[in-house]
């Protein structure tokens, strides 16, 4: 393997990691972005906005979805 076709494959993974991070950011704000509208259809009380932002910023940062706390107790004296 000579010396330029191993940086080209070094680059090349280095290109593919970035898309495939790109990618699962993507999704976790489309995420967001589908449980804010199902949010704003079915609970017009909730603060939605501030929620919403929480859930983009933890698909930015790739951290697995939980509810705020208050959240949970709405659901829990359902």
């Amino acid at each position: 393997m000579t010396s330029m076709s191993f940086l080209s494959a070094i680059s090349f993974i280095g290109y593919a990691v970035e898309v495939v991070g790109v990618i699962i950011i993507l999704l976790g704000m489309g995420k967001a972005t589908v449980a804010y509208i199902r949010r704003y259809i079915h609970s017009p009380d909730t603060d939605r906005y501030h929620i919403f932002r929480r859930e983009m910023g933890r698909a930015m940062a790739n951290r697995k979805y939980k509810p705020p706390l208050f959240e949970q107790r709405i659901r829990s004296n359902r």
